[in-house]
């Protein structure tokens, strides 16, 4: 795909950027995942219902860094976007068994049109199908004779060699503008810059579909951002920006450690609908899992992650991929 690289200037305090077109369905999986404090390696996932070290807050000492605290400096953000690289997108939506097939049509009352691969005529429209249904898409700037009207006519399509259960594919025809604007709009703004004792500084990351469909962006526990770990960018430590994450997800602190489960959710959004959260930056001196969320100390930190997105399950995904940086100064 193209990547299109799109670097938002300083504005003061304030920066954004923009996605492509439009992740992905969300998956269901349920691990818990402990992670270490600051500066510790990141632990693997354990199996569902398995735990794994970390030290705790209570034996944790609070990092060195200015006591009396910092400001939040030169906010900025950059971004990568993965887009549509040519107009057509023809996209397997489904896979079916030919038992669930048949009881589809027992449900519904309705004949189903399925054709075997060997059916489709003319040959351009079959090359094209079987592109899609083997590699998962067939992509062009054009489209042969004949494709747009078997794929609004056949339900599904059958007939290749596989072990999968699937054997019936319903497909889904995709036309894109890859010269149109992003969609997925990544904000970030500074709302208090003094990190003081008394006085948490605080930071409003959001994402708003500037375009006019809906989208659905696929994020993980506590989305859309997830649990927001910032990396200092010349030294091997980072610190959790805080929000009470343990309220809105599979989140936990525990003797242990951090806990969190890898499971998916969709987050939809209306055209013109934004999704924002505040996140604190607490003071060295904070006794709020200070092992976590304690500032190490004065530098450059950085947030990145990619966001996926789609018009509706099973179309055709894009990426928006973001990183925010910011300066700590003593």
């Amino acid at each position: 795909m193209r990547r299109r690289a799109l670097l938002a200037g300083l504005v003061g305090v304030t920066a954004g950027c923009i996605g492509g077109s439009p992740g992905d369905e969300a998956s269901t999986t349920d691990r818990r995942t402990a992670t270490p404090p600051s500066g510790s390696p990141s632990a693997t996932n354990p199996p569902a219902g398995s735990t794994t070290a970390a030290p705790s807050d209570t034996s944790a000492a609070t990092p060195n860094g200015d006591a009396a605290g910092y400001r939040i400096e030169n906010l900025a953000v950059s971004a990568e976007t993965d887009g549509p690289d040519h107009r057509y997108v023809l996209a397997v939506r489904s896979s079916y068994s030919k038992a669930a097939v048949e009881r589809e049509e027992e449900r519904t009352g309705r004949t189903m049109i399925v054709r075997s691969i060997e059916e489709i005529e003319p040959e351009p429209v079959r090359e094209a199908i079987e592109t899609a249904i083997q590699a998962g898409e067939w992509r062009a700037d054009t489209l042969p004779d004949g494709l747009r009207e078997t794929v609004e006519t056949v339900d599904l399509v059958t007939g290749f060699p596989t072990d999968d259960v699937g054997t019936h594919h319903g497909l889904g025809l995709y036309e894109r503008d890859p010269d149109a604007p992003p969609a997925i709009e990544f904000g970030a703004r500074v709302l208090d810059a003094a990190v003081t004792p008394d006085d948490p500084g605080a930071l409003e990351l959001s994402l708003t579909n500037g375009g006019s469909k809906r989208r659905e962006v696929f994020a993980g526990t506590v989305p859309p951002f997830g649990a927001v770990f910032v990396e200092a960018v010349d030294a091997d430590e980072r610190f959790l920006l805080w929000r009470p994450y343990e309220e809105e997800g599979c989140f936990e602190f525990g003797d242990e450690g951090l806990f969190r489960c890898d499971i998916g959710e969709i987050v939809p959004l209306e055209p013109g609908e934004t999704v924002a959260r505040q996140y604190a930056v607490l003071p060295p001196t904070t006794d709020v899992h200070p092992s976590y969320t304690a500032p190490p100390g004065a530098g450059t930190y950085r947030y990145t992650e990619t966001f996926e997105h789609t018009v509706e399950a099973g179309s055709p995904e894009s990426e928006l991929s973001c990183e925010l940086r910011f300066d700590l100064s003593g």
